[in-house]
């Protein structure tokens, strides 16, 4: 059981991983509960980190020097292949993140089977910021309370849905129907869905453009 004093930001495992020799990795958080005003984990540096099946109940604080309560945060280097699986999260009191899952300065990191709570309106249970690569969000169970569910920033994410604006005269048609959109899976397939109003003469057969990393290689 990990639980912060009252009134401090103290943190739960604030875990920094020195690799230098290139080996060091696969620490494992699990099984714990944990109620810290500055977050639950914080990892600045590590490899293969695995935070699994906690219990996370956060009663006071805005979480970790970044707001959340498990932040894969890779300040001090990029971190690979980090797992944040089965765990519950939740806030109650007077507790106020602005998310309860970060990933940031990571690559690869797998975030699936979470349930995350809250009884507040907290920005965003997911947050996937923009230094984030191949993230890839599974199955996650999240309130009704958040703004916004999964934040996805970030570069390559796969299972979450994206925007794509449609062109040559094309337009959602609203109304309850898909927008465009896409997704990738983790296997590398990307899908993409929407309900289009078509122009009155459509301009060739471009609905809209898929980023880099989402589309085929061109092979030279």
């Amino acid at each position: 059981v990990f639980r912060g004093s009252s009134g401090t930001s103290r943190i739960g495992v604030y875990l920094y991983i020195s690799d230098t020799s290139g080996v060091a990795s696969h620490a494992m958080i699990t099984e714990n509960n944990f109620d810290c005003p500055g977050g639950a984990v914080v990892v600045p540096r590590g490899r293969n980190v695995k935070v699994n099946y906690n219990n996370i109940e956060l009663s006071e604080g805005t979480g970790s020097g970044s707001g959340a309560i498990i932040d894969i945060d890779g300040s001090s280097g990029v971190i690979p292949w980090a797992e944040v699986t089965g765990n519950h999260l939740g806030t109650f009191g007077t507790a106020n993140p602005d998310s309860m899952i970060r990933v940031n300065g990571a690559a690869g990191v797998t975030v699936d089977k979470n349930t995350i709570l809250t009884a507040f309106s907290t920005r965003a249970a997911i947050f996937i910021t923009n230094s984030a690569n191949d993230t890839d969000i599974g199955f996650n169970e999240i309130g009704t309370t958040f703004v916004t569910p999964v934040d996805d920033q970030g570069d390559k994410t796969m299972g979450t849905f994206r925007a794509i604006t449609p062109v040559g005269g094309w337009s959602n048609t609203g109304g309850g129907y898909e927008t465009l959109k896409y997704f990738k899976s983790r296997d590398g397939i990307v899908t993409v869905v929407g309900v289009l109003t078509a122009p009155a003469t459509p301009n060739g057969v471009g609905l809209g453009t898929l980023p880099l990393g989402y589309r085929p290689e061109k092979i030279v």
